[in-house]
């Protein structure tokens, strides 16, 4: 998110626009393999968790069409979406460094 702010900032750099592209694609799978875990909190629905965290994880890319529509309209400048998007991304850093348990949950042993 700070690197898509800074190519906000900086203009017509593309530089760290490809910085954040990567730093994108490169930590989002390893965030969403990691969310999988929780779908033994319930055994009997752990394959349809696992869809609807993988379909979240996919809707989450609504927000770039969000900000391509807020700023086209002129509503508010690339530089002020992406401010706003890193604050986000600051919050559930925040919160999931409170939360988030410090083993993985086991499966439940088969029967």
């Amino acid at each position: 998110a700070l690197a898509m702010y800074a190519h906000a900032a900086a203009g017509e750099s593309l530089v760290p626009a490809y910085i954040g592209f990567f730093l994108l694609g490169f930590g989002g799978p390893g965030v969403q393999k990691a969310t999988f875990h929780m779908a033994h909190l319930f055994p009997s629905a752990s394959g349809s968790l696992i869809a609807a965290s993988t379909a979240l994880f996919d809707g989450g890319s609504v927000i770039f069409a969000l900000f391509y529509s807020l700023t086209d309209a002129g509503s508010l400048d690339l530089e002020t979406c992406w401010l706003g998007y890193a604050g986000a991304v600051l919050l559930v850093l925040a919160s999931g460094a409170v939360l988030w348990p410090s083993a993985p949950f086991e499966p439940p042993p088969d029967t």
